[in-house]
C-alpha cells in the first residue's frame, strides 16, 4: 500500500512539474502574445501617419503640377511677347536705318549746295 501511495505521489509530484511547466510556458506565451499585439500596434499607428504624409505629398504633387502648368504658360505668353517685340524691334529699326540713309542723303545735298556756294563767292 505504502508502494501504491509513493507511486501516486510519485505521479502526482511528476503532474505538479508538468502543471508548473505549463503555467510557465503560458505566461511566457501570454507575453509573447502582448508583445506582438503592441507590435501590431504601432504597426497600425505607422500605417496610418505614413498613409496621412502619403495623402499631404500627394496634395503637394497636385500643387506642384498646377503651377507648373501655371508655369508652362507663362512661359508660352512670354515666348509670344518676346517674338512680337522682336519683330517690332526690327521693324523700328529698319524704320530707323531708312530714316538714316534720308537724313545722309539731305546732308549730302546741303553739303553739296554749300560747297556750289563757296565755289560761286
Amino acid at each position: 500500500m505504502e508502494k501504491k501511495i509513493d507511486i501516486v505521489l510519485s505521479i502526482l509530484k511528476e503532474h505538479s512539474q508538468l502543471l508548473h511547466v505549463l503555467e510557465h510556458r503560458t505566461e511566457v506565451t501570454g507575453a509573447e502574445v502582448t508583445a506582438i499585439k503592441e507590435d501590431i500596434n504601432h504597426m497600425k499607428g505607422d500605417i496610418t501617419r505614413l498613409k496621412e504624409e502619403q495623402a499631404v505629398i500627394k496634395n503637394d504633387l497636385a500643387m506642384v503640377k498646377d503651377d507648373l502648368g501655371m508655369v508652362k504658360n507663362d512661359q508660352m505668353s512670354l515666348s509670344v511677347r518676346v517674338d512680337k517685340n522682336h519683330d517690332e524691334v526690327i521693324a523700328r529699326l529698319d524704320d530707323l536705318d531708312e530714316m538714316m540713309d534720308y537724313v545722309m542723303l539731305n546732308v549730302a545735298r546741303h553739303g553739296a549746295k554749300l560747297l556750289a556756294k563757296k565755289k560761286l563767292s
